[in-house]
Parts: structure tokens; C-alpha cells; sequence
């Protein structure tokens, strides 16, 4: 199961945390009885049914959640966030971010605080 979500988590970042929340994400979905079968289609189908996203949309969205708790709860700047979900630096962080949420993060941040 792990070695079929590194190529997801490493099309989203590059970051060891993340790797294994990821996998953490997906096993928290799924019924203790799929997690000893060892199927990961299983695992995948079952993230479906629950959610109603695939698992790439999902993990998408876990990160975006992160990104904006950081952006509300501390004063870290953009290049500390982004290092801290797992980007390489902050550009691919910033690119991320508005290409999912449609508003830059300082965007967001200064809206949310107002």
C-alpha cells in the first residue's frame, strides 16, 4: 500500500511527514477489516465510497486544510509554511495554493484575518 501512494505524495511534495500522513489518511478511511486484506484497490475503492474523491483529490485537500491552519494560526512566513507542508520552496508552495484555492496565500491569510 505504501509504495503505491510515494508516487502520489511525491507528485505533491518531496517530504518525508507527508509520505506517511498520507498513507495515514487513507488507512484512517478504510474498515479495519480491508486493512488486513492487503488489497490496495480495496483501500482505494473504499476512500471513494466514503468520501466521494479519489485518493489524489483527496490527499489535495488534506494538504490544502494544513496549509490554510498554518496560514490562520501562526505568523510564520510563507517560506516557513511552505518547508513545513512539504514543499521544495515557495513558489511550487504559492503555485499549489492558488491553482486549488483560486487566491494567493497572503491572499487568504489577509482575508481571513480581517
Amino acid at each position: 500500500m505504501r509504495r503505491t501512494l510515494i508516487p502520489i505524495a511525491k507528485s505533491l511534495c518531496n517530504n518525508f511527514f507527508v509520505c506517511n500522513l498520507l498513507f495515514a489518511v487513507v488507512l484512517s478511511r478504510c474498515d479495519r477489516k480491508q486493512k488486513t486484506s492487503g488489497e490496495s484497490a480495496g483501500y482505494y475503492r473504499i476512500l471513494k465510497k466514503r468520501t466521494g474523491q479519489n485518493v489524489s483529490t483527496h490527499i489535495k485537500g488534506r494538504l490544502l486544510d494544513e496549509c490554510k491552519a498554518f496560514l490562520i494560526q501562526t505568523t510564520w512566513s510563507l517560506e516557513q509554511i511552505s518547508y513545513a507542508v512539504g514543499f521544495s520552496d515557495q513558489p511550487n508552495f504559492n503555485f499549489f495554493f492558488k491553482k486549488n484555492t483560486g487566491c494567493t496565500p497572503n491572499a487568504f491569510r489577509k482575508g481571513v484575518l480581517l
